[in-house]
């Protein structure tokens, strides 16, 4: 709660959340319950969710009365609803979902979710979910920019071009290179554009340490390599045994298949997703992220692995001062190739 106070004293636009089962790995399994509390704890912080994996909530129509609630304590700030799949067996099998069943179950689950919000009254009858005739209540009080403003997360190909498809932003959380995050937001936006939707701008995950202490610096690539590998353990990116003939993870038993045998971490370069150093130094590295994604929004997660909280704290104040201004001021438009204008 220290981290939320001051993220809300300090100018922050949104605070972010995950949703994590049975594991130390991530200990809110709900993201929706948490971020009523900041709401109501908060004035000024918007908040949003990285993510909510739907095909985990039993009955998405719950999932929709919770958001609507959200909305309705910010009193008017912002809610952004990331959503993903999900990839861990482990989180699959305790919540007792099957694994292969995750992209329809997403679909429908979304669907469900924009109709309640949407709709005064609906139905659905899907083949993992059904809604009798019902109303939601309460109702959002920002339903279309809640929906308008839905995200996807995604690693894979086959997730970017599911999130896509279903008129969703993008949200990266991580896992690749700097250009490899470029080719996608022209690969999404040239999906988006053959649904007569128009080009979007991703939201973008870094991990961040403000210091100017080079000791203090080297704390936070080293606490940032050790959660990696952590990360690399909960999903066992490397065990082709977990993706083995589950229906919609074709492309993460390759993946797995490709790395049998070596040191198995979640991401590439350590150096494109973690921001380790002086406000100077953050601001050189940041820039080109920015430009090169053309960003509307970064998370900074600053308390990660076992970062000290005061270290914490005292980095997100030095960013607050010196690198924060300059984050609220850039703006970055579209390229044509950023748009999807030259993908063929």
């Amino acid at each position: 709660m220290r981290i939320v106070d001051l993220a809300d004293e300090l100018g922050f636009d949104n605070l972010w959340t995950t949703e994590h089962h049975v594991t130390p790995y991530g200990m809110i399994p709900n993201p929706l319950t948490f971020l009523s509390f900041v709401a109501g704890r908060t004035q000024n912080l918007g908040v949003g969710t990285s993510v909510m994996v739907l095909p985990w909530w039993q009955q998405p129509l719950r999932a929709a009365e919770e958001i609507a609630m959200v909305d309705t304590f910010l009193r008017g700030r912002e809610l952004t609803i990331g959503v993903g799949r999900g990839i861990a067996k482990s989180e699959y099998d305790a919540l007792g979902v099957d694994r292969s069943q995750g992209r329809e179950r997403f679909r429908e689950a979304l669907d469900i979710i924009r109709l309640a919000l949407r709709e005064e009254s609906f139905s659905y009858d899907g083949e993992h979910y059904q809604v009798s005739q019902t109303s939601m209540r309460p109702r959002p009080v920002h339903a279309d920019r809640i929906i308008d403003n839905m995200v996807g997360a995604f690693t894979s190909g086959d997730s970017l071009q599911m999130m896509a498809d279903a008129g969703l932003g993008m949200m990266f959380t991580g896992g690749k290179p700097l250009e490899a995050c470029a080719e996608d937001v022209a690969l999404f936006n040239a999906a988006r554009r053959q649904r007569g939707l128009e080009p979007t701008k991703p939201i973008v995950v870094n991990f961040t340490l403000c210091t100017d202490s080079k000791t203090n610096a080297d704390i936070g690539r080293k606490s940032f390599s050790r959660l990696s590998a952590e990360i690399g353990w909960h999903y066992k990116m490397g065990d082709a045994a977990q993706f083995e003939g589950v229906k919609g993870y074709e492309s993460y038993l390759q993946q797995a298949k490709e790395a049998a045998g070596k040191s198995i971490t979640a991401f590439g370069r350590v150096d494109d997703l973690v921001l380790a150093g002086n406000p100077d130094e953050i601001i050189a590295r940041l820039q080109p992220l920015l430009t090169s994604l053309a960003a509307k929004e970064v998370q900074f997660q600053f308390l990660f692995a076992d970062i000290p909280l005061d270290l914490a704290e005292s980095s997100i104040k030095l960013f607050a001062k010196e690198v924060m201004p300059m984050v609220k001021e850039l703006e970055v438009p579209l390229s044509e190739e950023l748009s999807g204008m030259s993908v063929v």
